[in-house]
């Protein structure tokens, strides 16, 4: 979900998100939140903000 916060409601890059959760790698944290949501984060941000 906090990440989920931090996608939507900052412009935060994905990669100071995934440090900020704790992930070592952009990748690992692109990873983990494709298989939970299905879309990578910056596709799961444009969404969200009806950029899409």
């Amino acid at each position: 979900m906090e990440a989920e916060r931090l996608l939507v409601h900052t412009d935060t890059t994905t990669a100071d998100v995934s440090r900020a959760l704790g992930f070592a790698e952009p990748t690992d944290f692109a990873q983990f939140f494709r298989k939970r949501d299905g879309r990578t984060p910056l596709e799961f941000r444009a969404v969200e903000r009806g950029q899409t």
